[in-house]
């Protein structure tokens, strides 16, 4: 809880606490206009711990990416992350820069820290600890932290002067980014790989399964996105094959299933009516999903 004077809360007080970046957006985040609202602490921490998942996607950068990356350099797309990851920085750069000109701050905090935290913290660096593209997670993080500044302008300028220390440049001097589109062909093809691993891990979590095999057919890009299906799609073995029976997925238009016995698909859905979540239809037609 947030010391203060009375009902007057001590601004000194907070940024010696959580830093003043933090108090700056955390007074930002959840505004409306001609809506009057008091100030939330909780809003405070929530910005606090986004600086640090600003720090720990730096750290992680710089060791991938290594020294000699220089800002300004031009990312060169190679997997269907890494066009996914640009059309999605592209989308949020050109929405985000919109909103701030229309002077709509709340609503350009929150979509960045959403960005920050869910595509690109959790899903692409994730993603890109199976395929690592240099230049595009260089500049991934050169863009994050232009977008970053006018609400983080401390944390993010020492990011910046630590990672870039010998090129005598100053983000706050730096320009608007302009990102280059990524294809939309393979950044389709990535939101397919997310669609199939968040369905994967809610039947793994509900099932109660032990990394299942995940077979498909005649799915040509999941070949080269094998390792990243099975590290986060919590999976055993990801194959192909021409034929098979087993858990169908529903949340993807191409044909995937997870090998699952109709033994242990009908044991989860008694479980569902015992649990009075179902009923024998549905126990029923969970079942009848195994193809």
């Amino acid at each position: 809880m947030s010391k203060s004077l009375g009902n007057v809360i001590n601004p000194i007080e907070v940024i010696d606490q959580y830093g003043s970046d933090a108090l700056r957006m955390g007074i930002v985040a959840g505004r409306a206009p001609a809506v009057n609202r008091g100030y939330d602490s909780r809003r405070v921490e929530e910005a606090r711990n986004f600086c640090n998942k600003l720090w720990n996607i730096a750290r992680y950068c710089e060791s991938a990416v290594g020294k000699g990356y220089k800002p300004g350099s031009k990312p060169e797309p190679k997997s269907a992350a890494d066009h996914w990851m640009l059309l999605k920085l592209q989308q949020s750069t050109e929405t985000l820069e919109q909103y701030l000109d229309e002077y709509r701050f709340a609503e350009a905090y929150e979509l960045l820290y959403h960005f920050v935290w869910d595509e690109v913290a959790d899903w692409y660096i994730e993603a890109s600890k199976s395929q690592e593209s240099r230049e595009v997670l260089g500049y991934v993080l050169e863009s994050v932290l232009k977008l970053a500044h006018p609400f983080a302008p401390f944390v993010t300028e020492t990011i910046w002067q630590t990672l870039y220390s010998d090129t005598d440049s100053m983000l706050i001097t730096a320009a608007w980014p302009k990102i280059p589109a990524g294809s939309k062909k393979e950044a389709s093809e990535f939101e397919e790989l997310r669609a199939i691993i968040i369905e994967t891990r809610g039947l793994v979590k509900s099932l109660g399964l032990s990394k299942p095999n995940l077979y498909y057919t005649d799915v040509p890009f999941l070949a080269d996105n094998t390792d990243i299906l099975k590290r986060l799609g919590a999976l055993g073995k990801v194959a192909e094959v021409e034929s098979g029976t087993g858990l169908q997925l529903t949340s993807t238009k191409y044909d995937c299933w997870l090998d699952v016995d109709s033994d242990t698909l009908k044991a989860y859905g008694q479980k569902l009516v015992e649990q009075g979540r179902g009923t024998g239809q549905g126990a029923a037609g969970l079942a009848s999903t195994l193809g």
